[in-house]
């Protein structure tokens, strides 16, 4: 049996739905304290997102952006930990930014389409992000960034 089909056994249609980004609910980390996460590229002094949802737990990171039409600029979401991403049953391409476990860019991936593969060799958490962020950015491997964490 597949996982997702697993999960829908296990929890109640509005919990999946939370988590996924419908209803206008938002993901939650482990303790179940919502946060969110500025994302600010230190080389370049641009933002690359004030609005960054952080998956960290087994849940938020298997449900990810699914069910989601899109994203907004300024908005993502941080897999940690994280060196591969997967766009299965995904509706709409993403920009992919993987970072070192001292937030050092090590490969970025512009519009990864939905039903591809990316990896990225040394990341430790890997940032999805709406198309056209990395370009609009500048970002580049090597590149610091700098995360301020708050709870919503």
């Amino acid at each position: 049996m597949s996982g997702f089909f697993f999960c829908l056994k296990l929890c109640n249609v509005d919990d999946l739905a939370a988590y996924s980004g419908r209803g206008g609910k938002v993901l939650p980390t482990g303790n179940g304290v919502t946060t969110g996460e500025r994302i600010v590229n230190t080389t370049r002094g641009t933002v690359v997102g004030d609005s960054i949802r952080s998956a960290r737990n087994p849940w938020t990171r298997f449900i990810g952006l699914l069910g989601r039409g899109g994203l907004a600029e300024g908005t993502g979401l941080h897999i940690v930990p994280c060196s591969s991403v997967h766009m299965f049953f995904m509706r709409f391409a993403l920009d992919i930014v993987y970072l070192d476990s001292a937030l050092r860019v090590v490969k970025t991936v512009e519009r990864l389409e939905p039903w591809r593969l990316s990896a990225g060799r040394g990341a430790h958490s890997t940032l999805e992000l709406p198309v056209g962020t990395v370009q609009r950015t500048g970002t580049r491997p090597g590149d610091q960034f700098e995360i301020t964490s708050y709870k919503e």
